[in-house]
């Protein structure tokens, strides 16, 4: 397979993992600088992207999967989720409607088998996304962002943060994320936002070339909604370094879900959310009474108290009769997270005045 490097504008041609040549032409946006660009240097930093962080394409465990299997174990139903989204800054909330269909892997046997991505692709996607950052990674081909890798240099990423895979492992997890497709649709109507996979275009050696040469430039192509943030800088800078040290993925999807939108976030100001709109909106909550949920929720209280991002949380516990039927939750942050969030506005706006100086469209 021909090794990838970004120069000068080209013609890059590669291999799929299903056997599709592709050629790809190189760019280098200004868009793109921006988006690598932050003002402090003194932290590890990545990029929330705007509407995709909100997709609920996460499954919790891998038993959660099997029990919508097929009788024989290996195939999967397409699924559908709901979710309400708020673009940050903004006080109208819009419902969508996620579809999703399972990525089919062939085992070493050559046997089919059906897989939706749980945290163990999230994590890989995030360490691509924190490499796509910085300029010696991330890249424009076909006018779509993407980011050029090696396996050792995903595989460090991933081992900082006690993160770490062995080779088949990856190679199985970037696969799933090649091959699971997502459909997003304002909540009613047929109209497509996206139609496409998490990782569109993936350009990987064969496992034995991959585990013969770790150091072999691969490819993969983001989503295009990474692509559009990108383009549209509706993107915020979040603490990285921090969210990849979260021990839960529902830790770790509300983390983002502050640093998008708590963009008033101040010792003296609060963030309001209840305990069913976080098991609606991230569908990581699949117990089957509410006291299970907000026994889950408290544990992610108290990691967030424990990493310096909420200093303290009022509850306001809602019955009917004796039964708990909702909890809203009023979270305080701490000055170390107020402080990242002012870190963060002022990126936001310097992101803007620069692409307005430089006359950059879609500013």
């Amino acid at each position: 397979m021909a090794q990838l490097q970004l120069q000068e504008p080209k013609v890059i041609k590669g291999e799929t993992i299903d056997g599709r040549t592709v050629s790809l032409t190189s760019s280098q946006p200004r868009q793109l600088g921006l988006f690598q660009s932050f003002l402090d240097n003194a932290s590890v930093y990545s990029n929330t992207i705007a509407l995709y962080d909100a997709l609920p394409m996460y499954f919790t465990t891998n038993q959660e999967m099997n029990r919508l299997r097929t009788p024989d174990g290996c195939f999967l139903k397409s699924v559908e989720r709901q979710f309400e989204y708020k673009e940050a800054g903004s006080d109208k909330t819009q419902k969508y409607t996620l579809r999703m269909t399972p990525a089919r892997i062939q085992d070493k046997n050559g046997n089919d088998k059906e897989y939706y991505p749980t945290r163990a692709e999230r994590s890989p996607i995030d360490a691509l996304r924190r490499l796509a950052t910085k300029p010696e990674h991330g890249c424009y081909l076909n006018d779509i962002a993407g980011v050029m890798f090696t396996q050792n240099q995903l595989r460090r990423e991933l081992k900082e943060y006690n993160h770490g895979r062995n080779t088949p492992d990856l190679r199985k997890q970037l696969k799933i994320c090649n091959k699971t497709g997502l459909e997003v649709n304002l909540y009613g109507s047929k109209k497509v936002i996206v139609s496409a996979p998490i990782l569109p275009v993936l350009i990987i050696p064969s496992r034995e070339e991959w585990e013969a040469n770790p150091d072999c430039m691969c490819y993969a192509q983001f989503n295009p909604l990474i692509t559009d943030s990108i383009n549209e800088l509706s993107y915020r800078q979040f603490d990285y370094d921090t969210y990849m040290r979260l021990k839960r993925h529902l830790s770790q999807w509300w983390f983002l879900r502050l640093s998008h939108h708590f963009i008033q976030a101040h010792v003296l100001t609060s963030y309001k959310i209840t305990a069913k709109r976080i098991k609606n909106d991230s569908y990581l909550l699949n117990n089957e009474v509410l006291t299970a949920d907000i026994r889950e929720i408290d544990r992610v209280l108290e990691e967030f108290q424990k990493h310096d991002i909420i200093a303290k949380v009022e509850r306001d516990v809602r019955k009917k009769g004796k039964e708990i039927v909702n909890v809203e939750y009023t979270l305080y942050p701490t000055l170390n997270f107020s402080a990242g969030m002012r870190n963060a506005n002022h990126r936001f706006n310097t992101v803007r005045t620069e692409a307005t100086r430089l006359q950059m469209a879609n500013t």
